[in-house]
């Protein structure tokens, strides 16, 4: 896989993403604002920068950056896999709620709801007042139900004035813990000036040959396939197709594709030249196998 290639599939990665002032959370309880954490380690790792369509993105394995996720099952603590930061929109969505906790984000930014039950994803910018939501309880670490109080349209103006919003990305759970809020991630593609944007319930199936054109059984299947783990992990299931070399098989299957091909050329003959004496049971005969 060619750099260029890489840098195209980091873009179509690129996440949904907070106001530079927002204030995250990160597992030891240390508090930073988004935009000042991104930006400073941008500066220290100028060479891990990735450059895509008007975003930067950059790995964070190995800084020991941690945060609280959770799978809704279990709350615990993980590194972030990346950061990124994006040209920023025309506007921003402030959600407050009932915790006394609020977020800046961009319009598109999927917000965890719940509905009889269920925890579903809907963009910011449809987040209706009243509506519940996951939070944390931070004393009984558990996830509980809060309150949206406040859904507020704000300009990229004065005060909020910004060239950049900021991400935080883990995997594989796309959530992280930040003052008492379960908050999500999405993904968006973009390439040739379009974006568009993929909740990550979506499905998606690809299909590649392995790195050396035939799997090899007694290696593990992720170092065979030639692509960043950053895009692997988007795939909750990987099955290979398995060739396996067999010489009795594999003249079978030959002889059956030159018999057919003898057969197509015996009847192409009968049906053109009247005196060939082909006959229809020679050309049965030959589709034999």
């Amino acid at each position: 896989m060619s750099p260029e290639d890489r840098s195209a599939l980091h873009e179509a990665m690129e996440q949904q993403s907070y106001h530079p002032s927002f204030e995250i959370v990160l597992a030891d309880g240390t508090k930073r604002r988004i935009g000042e954490l991104v930006d400073e380690l941008f500066e220290r790792f100028p060479e891990r920068i990735i450059r895509g369509v008007n975003c930067e993105i950059l790995r964070t394995d190995g800084l020991n950056l941690e945060l609280l996720t959770t799978d809704f099952r279990e709350v615990f603590r993980t590194k972030a896999d990346r950061i990124s930061r994006h040209a920023a929109p025309e506007n921003f969505v402030r959600i407050r709620y009932s915790n006394g906790s609020e977020i800046l984000v961009t319009p598109e930014h999927p917000v965890f709801v719940m509905k009889n039950g269920e925890i579903s994803t809907v963009e910011a910018r449809e987040v209706e007042k009243g509506v519940s939501v996951p939070g944390f309880d931070e004393a009984e670490r558990r996830i509980i139900e809060l309150k949206v109080e406040e859904v507020e349209i704000l300009p990229n103006q004065g005060e909020l004035r910004t060239e950049w919003v900021y991400d935080v990305t883990v995997e594989p759970t796309h959530t992280f813990i930040s003052h008492g809020l379960v908050l999500h991630n999405t993904v968006s593609v973009a390439k040739a000036g379009i974006t568009a944007t993929l909740k990550t319930r979506c499905s998606l199936l690809a299909a590649a040959n392995p790195k050396s054109g035939r799997f090899d059984p007694h290696e593990m299947i992720a170092t065979q396939i030639n692509m960043p783990p950053t895009l692997l992990s988007r795939f909750d299931l990987i099955f290979p197709m398995m060739d396996t070399p067999s010489k009795e098989r594999d003249e079978m299957i030959a002889r059956h594709i030159l018999s057919v091909h003898y057969a197509g050329e015996l009847d192409e003959i009968k049906r053109n030249f009247v005196a060939s004496r082909i006959r229809e049971d020679d050309v049965e005969e030959a589709m034999k196998v």
